[in-house]
């Protein structure tokens, strides 16, 4: 060949291109780690040293939800040290301790598996960069020491959580631990009742909703023997002492619940009961604050709720504005200075009960046979 290009030569340059290629193909990627670091840092658990007993403040930051600031409170009796958590940001309501401490042994669980990003340029598309990580969890010790910084992030097939720790560009895969293993949210982390009376107790109860407003009151009708039925107590208390029949034990009365007003109407009392018994045990949803805002409705309450109790003992609680995308209504009560929201459901089972619901089913509307 007397070309410039030899037989040698097109060899050379055939195989330089085929190493050119390895190289580009095989190179180490800055986005998929592999090799000697892989190999260092498989199987470490970077949070392993936290303890729940040095922890003093956890702020976590799920997806879209507001922000979470959990603050612990530690008082020492003799040998004994008692912890309560509460969301500091929510004017301290009170949280569940089990789920704050979840947070942080949660985290301790975390095992660093293979890197799959170096460089900051990937943490958004891995949900691991500060303004769109899927999770954020940062742990404070005493003066306000941090003790853990990280930004988690869910893979698209929902198999893996990413791991960046703060100050730290490289993203790693792990296991030990899922999103949904990290009670991140208030409504997660609160202690949720709201309302807790012993419904026996209740003997009275006004309510006001877009049914119209009505009241009404338990009756107990007088004890008698049980040997003695209402129509025939007239004629013995005529006899003499003699030859009136023996007493026996009192049948307890049952209870009545009317209505108050002009015309008192008689009560299904197995609904009423029922009723009352959800109404009085009554969870919320999220706490919200001391602050009572125009927007939560509660100036102008939708619904409201009054029971009062064998010892005088009132409670009143308001149902306020709807939150339609969180499937739930602003509410407050009387011996509560929280507002708080409860679920949707609630609100029309207990808050929007027409009087008519509670009455006794007319002798037409039973079920026909068949």
């Amino acid at each position: 060949m007397n070309g410039p290009f030899t037989k040698l030569n097109l060899v050379l340059l055939a195989a330089l291109v085929l190493q050119l290629g390895a190289f580009l193909v095989l190179r180490p990627d800055d986005s998929a780690g592999a090799g000697q670091a892989a190999t260092a840092t498989a199987g470490a658990k970077p949070f392993a040293g936290l303890k729940v007993a040095d922890v003093t403040a956890v702020v976590c930051k799920k997806r879209e939800a507001a922000p979470v600031r959990l603050e612990a409170k530690r008082t020492v009796d003799g040998d004994k040290t008692t912890t309560t958590w509460t969301l500091a940001d929510r004017d301290h309501a009170p949280a569940k301790a089990a789920e704050a401490e979840r947070l942080i042994t949660t985290l301790a669980k975390v095992v660093e598996q293979t890197p799959v990003a170096r460089r900051a340029k990937h943490h958004a598309g891995l949900n691991v960069s500060d303004a769109n990580a899927d999770l954020r969890v940062t742990v404070y010790g005493e003066n306000g020491r941090v003790l853990a910084d990280a930004f988690f992030g869910e893979s698209r097939d929902f198999s893996s959580l990413y791991l960046r720790k703060a100050g730290d560009e490289t993203v790693y895969r792990t296991t030990g631990a899922a999103l949904f293993d990290f009670p991140a949210e208030a409504a997660s982390l609160a202690e949720t009742e709201f309302l807790k009376l012993d419904a026996s107790k209740i003997v009275a109860v006004r309510v006001k909703n877009e049914h119209g407003e009505w009241e009404a009151r338990k009756e107990t009708p007088e004890s008698r023997p049980a040997s003695q039925p209402a129509e025939s107590r007239a004629s013995t208390e005529t006899q003499p002492a003699e030859t009136q029949p023996a007493s026996q034990p009192a049948t307890p009365p049952a209870p009545q619940w009317r209505t108050v007003g002009a015309a008192p109407e008689t009560l299904d009392t197995a609904k009423v009961e029922t009723w009352l018994r959800g109404l009085s045990a009554l969870s919320l949803s999220e706490p919200i604050g001391k602050a009572r805002k125009p927007e939560y409705g509660l100036d102008a309450p939708t619904a409201t709720a009054a029971l009062v109790l064998d010892d005088g003992t009132e409670r009143v609680v308001a149902i306020g504005a709807e939150r339609k995308d969180q499937y739930d209504f602003y509410a407050a009560a009387s011996h509560k200075d929280l507002v708080v929201t409860v679920k949707s459901y609630n609100v029309t089972d207990w808050f929007k009960k027409a009087l008519k619901d509670l009455k006794p089913a007319a002798s037409g509307d039973a079920p026909e046979d068949g």
